[in-house]
């Protein structure tokens, strides 16, 4: 049966992720000691020990978040006898994956998977990016809010009718995660009013997000301006496995399409329903979630009919993806 990989963003994140896996494989653990060296930050002791706080903090958390995704790729490669070097080659196993994505942050995981980017170009890049969006935070404060059980539709009436209302506003839809929820940002005030608002545009519940900035919407041109030069040094490949990419929904054809794809996708809305739909479309209904968490193997259970979801976040979830990897 064929099936994609899935790689988290923030918020899947816990004291601990990771820990019991690169105790079980090699590969893992040296992807840990990569993501040390690359980023100057301790990645290894925040995942495994946090504290949660210093983890959830937006220069800590993106490059821990892949971290612990790529290793427990590798650890499954391991698994399924085939021990990949600095960049994966998925294509060696007998049932590698159709396709790949990855919500926001983890679109880096799902790149690295698919072989266009190396693990310590990929860490390098995450913990780069964490830090120009912190700075594009503060520069611009902001904040997101999680909209559930209403309408996109009814979501971009709510951002329309507060931008008009409140003067500087920039509310945007920010993720449109399935046809049911949908996450906006925007300026402290637009954020708050959207919050008490919800409920009249037919939304049951609106959740603040402990988050740090008003990501993916115009807030963060700064960080997408540097990212973008940032990039012009780094060595990106056609991905060997297909990228469905967060701002078209669509694959990622080859190293132009990524290199146009991760400056703009900062200041973009995430349309990860448009790429589960995408995926869909081309007969996979099989899932697993790669990294801490379930929130992307939820959300494909509720949004694909027939989907098949599983996680591989600890050990016997990397083994269950080993035994795919080899067809079994």
């Amino acid at each position: 049966m064929t099936y994609a990989l899935l790689f988290p963003g923030q918020a899947s994140q816990y004291v601990g992720m990771g820990r019991d896996v690169a105790g079980e494989w090699e590969s893992a653990d040296k992807v840990f000691e990569i993501a040390d060296e690359c980023t100057g930050l301790p990645v290894r002791r925040l995942c495994f020990g946090g504290p949660a706080e210093e983890l959830a903090m937006i220069v800590n958390l993106q490059p821990c978040m892949v971290a612990v995704s790529i290793a427990m790729l590798a650890a499954a490669c391991e698994e399924a006898g085939v021990r990949q070097p600095d960049e994966f080659d998925l294509r060696r196993f007998r049932q590698p994956p159709a396709f790949t994505a990855g919500h926001s942050v983890g679109e880096y995981s799902a790149l690295a998977a698919s072989g266009a980017l190396s693990v310590e170009d990929c860490l390098e890049l995450v913990a780069f990016r964490g830090r120009v969006m912190e700075e594009a935070g503060r520069r611009r404060p902001g904040t997101m809010l999680a909209l559930l059980s209403g309408t996109t539709e009814a979501a971009t009436r709510l951002c329309s009718d507060i931008r008009e209302s409140v003067g500087g506003s920039y509310l945007d839809v920010a993720n449109y995660n399935s046809p049911e929820q949908v996450v906006v940002a925007g300026d402290l005030e637009s954020v708050a009013l959207a919050r008490r608002r919800a409920s009249e545009y037919g939304f049951r519940r609106a959740v603040p997000l402990r988050v740090s900035g008003a990501f993916h919407t115009s807030a963060m041109l700064p960080a997408s301006s540097e990212m973008q030069g940032r990039l012009l040094a780094v060595l990106l490949g056609d991905p060997g496995i297909p990228v469905v990419g967060n701002i078209e929904g669509r694959p990622l054809g080859d190293a132009a399409a990524v290199r146009r794809e991760l400056p703009a996708q900062l200041a973009s809305p995430v349309r990860w329903g448009e790429s589960m739909g995408f995926i869909e479309s081309n007969g996979v209904r099989d899932f697993v979630e790669v990294g801490p968490g379930q929130v992307l193997s939820r959300l494909a259970a509720r949004s694909v009919d027939g989907a098949e979801a599983t996680t591989a976040g600890d050990v016997d979830g990397v083994r269950r993806l080993a035994r795919r990897l080899e067809g079994n």
